[in-house]
């Protein structure tokens, strides 16, 4: 992945689970949840009406990172709600 992309997972109110922020050259581009399930990945672009230039094997790259992480997520949410049923 280059360098240039940077990926943070953070909370966002507006969504049940976890969302990941991308971001390049510390611009932020887009914002990646599993609110309708992890076969449904929704991606929300972010523009500040500026051009960004990347190579698409990278930007390809970066989104599958993105991906792995929410399927991580969404396999921890699942973990800790059947330990609260199990109780």
């Amino acid at each position: 992945m280059s360098p240039k992309f940077i990926l943070e997972l953070s909370s966002n109110l507006d969504f049940e689970g976890m969302v990941v922020e991308l971001s390049f050259e510390k611009r932020p581009l887009a914002r990646l949840n599993y609110d309708l399930g992890i076969d449904n990945i929704e991606i929300e672009m972010l523009s500040e009406d500026e051009e960004i230039k990347f190579p698409l094997a990278d930007f390809f790259q970066v989104l599958e990172k993105a991906k792995q992480i929410l399927i991580r997520c969404d396999k921890e949410d699942k973990q800790r709600n059947e330990k609260k049923r199990e109780q």
